[in-house]
């Protein structure tokens, strides 16, 4: 009886009810007393708001079915075209009809676009076409926010889930990197070139690109097909090269892509394809754009193979899904919640040592020290006997039904 009330559970879960407030990566969160803090975290100053992102009310949603495999399935929407958010559909009053023999009203003029840079700053630039036969373009794909210091915050516009990755482009005076590729569903280097993000400086020669996967789960490794240099750990090389979904927990469904790549495209075909990794990662690497240094950490607990950059020189962690301002996932396959602890013993090391300042996640916001160090502590004051049978149980389940998912996409 209880096996089967866990799995239906994890099978059926339902979307974020109507008038529910969430935050899409590119908005602020909801203004909140700051927690409190421990003893031996030092206090950093919290980051700036981000103008023409106000937290928003999402209209109803439709309501989908599917295996939790990361997060809750609440519609996150697109990267928004423009500033501001409409009113809910509860709230939003029909326009009253015009007397007999007037005009219609022209219609209003379309808000400025805010930070975020996508097709609609871009129509007619290179590169740019509209959706055909072909599908649509990359520019049309992406979007992408500079957040200063020559780091650009980029996403996958149309794929509406909670497991959508943000994709990190670090650009250094010799090399540029790209941590995490998305599910390579558009060609990220296509963008990245349309877009003007990797044009070198006046008479410089253009600069290598390395894409570095901070683990090799779908959502953040399918985009790797579409560089020549790519970085992964070691303990997951091999799942790398021979394209094991299973490893990658590819779980993709119609309903999480708002608008399909190109015609005739269905999410039960796509797979995480083999590539072969021109760089093997270790504890302690680093990765050098020139003028900064990237450090790797190997953090498994999530996967295996999960790692974490660190510019110590700038205080920022890059920390992939080894911590993200959400609930910690410990129960996919090669995930292990000792791992997990030890890793999250390390994080706070970080911030007791005033090494990290800024973190940016492989999921929703950016947060600081103070953050990091409440969500790792939260995490090692839960991971008790409880907590690793429930996980246990969750594991094997979630296991039987990658197993089954993905022997039917080979067949």
């Amino acid at each position: 009886m209880w096996l089967g009330l866990v799995w239906g559970f994890l099978l059926f879960s339902p979307d974020a009810p109507e008038g529910k407030t969430v935050n899409t990566p590119c908005e602020n969160p909801p203004s909140a007393a700051p927690p409190p803090r421990s003893p031996r975290c030092p206090a950093t100053a919290p980051l700036p708001p981000r103008p023409g992102h106000p937290p928003g009310v999402l209209p109803a949603p439709r309501t989908t079915w599917g295996l939790r495999l990361y997060f809750p399935r609440r519609r996150l929407g697109r990267v928004p075209a423009a500033s501001g958010d409409a009113p809910p559909r509860s709230q939003a009053t029909p326009p009253s009809p015009p007397p007999q023999g007037a005009r219609p009203p022209a219609a209003a003029p379309r808000p400025p676009l805010p930070q975020w840079a996508g097709p609609g700053t871009r129509r007619g630039a290179e590169g740019a076409r509209p959706a055909g036969a072909a599908g649509m373009s990359a520019l049309e794909w992406f979007a992408h926010k500079p957040l200063g210091g020559g780091i650009f915050w980029i996403q996958e516009r149309f794929y509406e889930s909670g497991n959508r990755a943000n994709i990190w482009l670090v650009r250094g005076s010799q090399r540029d990197v790209v941590i995490d590729a998305g599910l390579g569903l558009r060609s990220l280097p296509d963008y990245l070139r349309a877009s003007g993000l990797l044009a070198p400086q006046e008479g410089a020669a253009p600069r290598p690109l390395l894409a570095v996967a901070t683990h090799v789960h779908f959502d953040h490794s399918g985009g790797l097909q579409h560089f020549e240099e790519v970085a992964v750990h070691s303990a997951e090389a091999a799942a790398l090269l021979r394209g094991d979904n299973y490893e990658a927990v590819t779980w993709l469904s119609d309903r999480e892509v708002a608008r399909p790549p190109r015609p005739g495209w269905r999410a039960r075909h796509f797979r995480v394809p083999p590539v072969r990794p021109s760089r093997l990662l270790q504890e302690g690497d680093v990765i050098s754009l020139g003028d900064r240094q990237l450090t790797v950490m190997h953090m498994p607990g999530h996967s295996r193979g999960s790692i974490c950059l660190h510019d110590k020189d700038r205080k920022i962690l890059f920390s992939g899904d080894v911590v993200y301002d959400g609930s910690m996932i410990d129960w996919l396959p090669y995930s292990r919640v000792s791992d997990y602890v030890a890793s999250c013993q390390r994080l706070m090391e970080l911030v007791d040592r005033g090494l990290v300042e800024k973190v940016l996640p492989g999921h929703f916001n950016i947060f600081g020290a103070e953050r990091l160090y409440r969500l790792a502590s939260n995490y090692i004051s839960q991971a008790g006997v409880c907590h690793k049978v429930s996980t246990c149980a969750m594991r094997s389940i979630a296991s039987i039904a990658l197993r089954i998912t993905n022997s039917r996409v080979t067949s």
